[in-house]
């Protein structure tokens, strides 16, 4: 029996496409703002053990998300010109292996959520949920000096005065 081939009807595709290439736009722009502004700084504030962290488990998800959806915007444009299959196939295997580091990824945010309640405190961190923002299921905010947690205050301001500490 021959292994059946998957068919995709061009037609249909250049329908769909003029709504789903503008939203897959808009969620790729959305992705990288989240992970230029919220992801990389908490990244490099845990990395240069800052005197507060946020920790938002999800965003591990959204550096492949945007991979993910940044593969299928090309596909889908070969889909609907049509291109020949043996240049879709390497675009289609690489949003294959993004989707299953994506959905891996959703698992490890998961780890990300209960090991950082065993990781922070032995990295001298003090779980601070009082502070300006919060409380949210989303993150946790983590602080150096468990003093400087102080309700309604900001992580900037926590910022300050651990910098008038050090001076």
């Amino acid at each position: 029996m021959a292994r059946s081939e998957r068919t995709f009807d061009p037609i249909q595709i250049r329908k769909t496409i003029w709504w789903f290439l503008p939203i897959c736009l808009a969620v790729i722009a959305l992705g990288v703002w989240v992970i230029n502004v919220d992801f990389i700084p908490s990244i490099k504030d845990l990395f240069a053990l800052s005197p507060t962290v946020r920790v938002t488990a999800g965003e591990v998800v959204f550096p492949f998300f945007v991979l993910f959806l940044a593969t299928m915007f090309p596909i889908s444009i070969m889909r609907a010109v049509p291109v020949d299959e043996r240049y879709v196939k390497p675009f289609e295997s690489f949003a294959k292996m993004t989707a299953y580091i994506m959905f891996a990824s959703v698992a490890f945010s998961a780890v990300v959520g209960i090991g950082q309640y065993y990781l922070m405190p032995s990295l001298g961190y003090s779980q601070c949920n009082i502070l300006k923002g919060h409380p949210t299921l989303y993150f946790s905010d983590w602080v150096k000096d468990a003093n400087l947690c102080i309700k309604g205050k900001t992580r900037e301001w926590v910022r300050e005065q651990a910098a008038k500490e050090r001076i």
